[in-house]
């Protein structure tokens, strides 16, 4: 029987992450042995991201996905988690099916958990956490979690249609694809996404060598 738990640690890092347009979630959270990678993805336009709560395991390398249900801007993220999903956790945290210890409360630790959740998090800090698991975890991740997965090298700055706004999937690709610090790439989405501008890929085989970052801030701020 799957067991019920509200995520409510969540709310503040998806208001904050809605009100600074920041469609992506990425962090890190330690409890005991355990090493959990939580990541949101919940762009307007897929909706096989939407709703959908990752929680990367950093030891045993492997991916749970949990459907969330209730009112995100309310602080209601219920998900529903399998036994053997609470299998998978119990794995993480080194804790042997043979081993006679204190039976595992899946809820106390759920609660735990929980309440070790950031409260805020800034945009470097989820390109860090992207940029240092992507290898590991991308296979695990829907296809659409970046556009265009194949083109890679940054060409430049590419404006946009009246009313139109950049895609998070693709500014997205900026935080993997890109030599640029933290600091800069964050800098860059925000002056393109003030500009209503977006950036243009093509793949490794082109004739084209990738556009340094600060140059492409420069160009875009002018």
């Amino acid at each position: 029987m799957s067991t019920q738990f509200n995520f409510s640690g969540l709310s503040p890092l998806f208001n904050e992450s809605i009100e600074r347009d920041e469609q992506t979630i990425a962090f890190e959270v330690q409890n005991g042995r355990g090493r959990f990678l939580f990541l949101m993805f919940f762009d307007d336009d897929d909706i096989e991201t939407q709703d959908q709560l990752f929680v990367f395991l950093r030891n045993t390398r492997y991916m749970l996905e949990l459907k969330l249900y209730g009112a995100h801007r309310k602080g209601q993220f219920c998900v529903y988690v399998k036994p053997w999903q609470e299998e998978q956790i119990k794995l993480e945290l080194g804790i042997g099916q043979s081993q006679s210890t204190t039976p595992f409360d899946l809820i106390r630790f759920l609660t735990d958990l929980n309440a070790a959740l950031p409260v805020s998090l800034p945009l470097t800090q989820k390109i860090e956490n992207l940029r240092r698991n992507w290898n590991v975890i991308r296979p695990d991740l829907p296809e659409r979690v970046i556009k265009e997965e194949d083109k890679t090298v940054l060409i430049g700055e590419k404006r946009l249609p009246e009313g139109h706004s950049p895609n998070e999937r693709t500014l997205r690709k900026l935080y993997l694809h890109t030599q640029g610090n933290p600091n800069d790439i964050a800098r860059l989405i925000r002056c393109l996404k003030a500009a209503k501008m977006t950036v243009a890929w093509t793949t490794e085989d082109s004739k084209f060598s990738s556009t340094d970052v600060r140059a492409l801030i420069n160009k875009v701020e002018q």
